[in-house]
């Protein structure tokens, strides 16, 4: 007798009904879900599925909508996005001295000047940690919400100036894993004072701010993989 004919006898055969009835059983109890996902992250997915509109977890705004295919222009904001040599070179000196990102993002025919500059990794974390808090504690309930949530917080935390007042200085650096979360009260509590109690209008125009940045930045980061960083801005 071979291998083969050894390992078939090994084989249990079940009666047919048993194993459909197994497989059944096995499909009802075994889901494609990741549990180590958070909830806005399935929220995120469960909206892919029904809307093509989806944001990812790392896509505050719609600036990187349709791989960047159209870098001119953002949805809901008219008018070409330049990207200025000023702002390449802004850019890389931020980039090289290890330095946050700021722009200037100017609005209503240069009367509204926004200073903007870029999250850290760890910020960028706090801000989804706050979300995913606030989802918990039902003060967002979809997805949609999630996002203009997490705009709330970036806001809080980039907006630097408007028409040169200061804005927001506060900066978060890394703690260890026994206090991040008093960094997260803190944003929390830093978004409620200078967010949740402005006009809806300005709040619109900083968001506004908010994208064009993110959008500037996103920009920049896809020429610099290519030739054409240095290239004149058309």
């Amino acid at each position: 007798m071979n291998n083969d004919e050894e390992e078939d006898d090994d084989i249990i055969e079940l009666p047919k009904e048993d194993a459909d009835k197994l497989k059944k059983f096995i499909e009802a109890n075994t889901s494609d879900e990741d549990d180590t996902k958070s909830p806005m992250d399935k929220m995120a997915e469960k909206d892919a599925k029904d809307d093509e509109g989806y944001v990812p977890r790392d896509q505050l705004f719609d600036a990187y909508e349709d791989g960047l295919s159209d870098l001119d222009e953002l949805p809901a904001i008219n008018g070409i996005i330049e990207v200025t040599e000023r702002d390449k070179e802004d850019y890389l000196r931020a980039v090289l001295n290890d330095e946050p990102v700021i722009f200037n993002i100017n609005l209503c025919g240069d009367k509204v000047k926004v200073k903007v500059r870029a999250r850290t990794a760890w910020e960028q974390s706090l801000v989804y940690e706050a979300v995913f808090q606030d989802q918990e504690m039902k003060i967002v309930n979809e997805f949609s919400q999630g996002v203009i949530q997490l705009q709330k917080y970036s806001a809080a935390l980039m907006i630097q100036e408007i028409n040169g007042r200061i804005f927001s200085t506060e900066k978060f650096a890394k703690r260890d894993s026994e206090n991040w979360q008093k960094d997260v009260d803190k944003l929390k509590e830093l978004m409620g004072d200078k967010i949740e109690s402005m006009d809806g209008a300005k709040l619109t125009l900083i968001l506004n701010a908010l994208r064009i940045f993110e959008f500037k930045l996103a920009r920049i980061g896809t020429e610099c993989l290519s030739g054409n960083f240095w290239n004149p801005v058309d």
